[in-house]
């Protein structure tokens, strides 16, 4: 049987809102802030989503992932849009689902856990600079960022050990299939060797 990821099992318990954000550990007046800072984040996600995808190649499996100009405009769109959710700061089930659902597809495409987490040291140190151009008094906005981002990692890197973890079951399914040979003699009768 499929054990669940350990983020669902959390989900399931913390279905309201506010308890979500007690696991967040992330208080009402750092979310204030964020929504705060909303309608001014989201003027400079376009931008820095043209420093990221300039930013990328350094990282090798990035350029090997992202090699064609309509994969690149699809995922900057869906990037577009995490960063929407992030500066909305509305975490709730369907928030979290959706960071499953980056850590899963990340997983399937073999994007490298290391190359996720230098892409998301690369948006926290951008998105933190920008934050001390543009905001004074800003370490409550900065604290509520960094925990989203860090809760986002976490989910995310939940849904890429869930991957794993179904891939090596899926193996050892197989395995066990092809290590236990059986020939069927007549309706109902099996031959194992022993």
């Amino acid at each position: 049987m499929k054990e669940e990821c350990a983020i669902t099992s959390d989900i399931k318990r913390f279905k309201k809102k506010k308890k979500i954000l007690e696991l967040l550990n992330i208080t009402d007046r750092e979310v204030a802030s964020i929504q705060s800072f909303s309608p001014e984040g989201k003027k400079y996600i376009s931008q820095f989503i043209n420093e990221f995808y300039e930013w990328m190649p350094e990282v090798q499996e990035f350029k090997i992932l992202f090699n064609r100009p309509e994969i690149v405009e699809e995922v900057k769109s869906k990037q577009s849009h995490y960063w929407e959710e992030v500066f909305d700061c509305k975490i709730d089930e369907d928030y979290v689902e959706s960071r499953l659902k980056v850590g899963k597809l990340h997983a399937k495409i073999n994007l490298p856990l290391s190359s996720y987490m230098a892409g998301m040291s690369f948006s926290s140190d951008w998105w933190i600079s920008k934050v001390n151009e543009t905001v004074k008094d800003n370490v409550s906005l900065v604290r509520a960022l960094n925990k989203v981002m860090l809760f986002d990692a976490n989910i995310i890197c939940a849904a890429y050990n869930q991957a794993s973890n179904d891939l090596i079951e899926e193996q050892n399914q197989t395995l066990m299939q092809l290590s236990t040979p059986t020939i069927q003699l007549w309706e109902g009768i099996l031959v194992l060797p022993i």
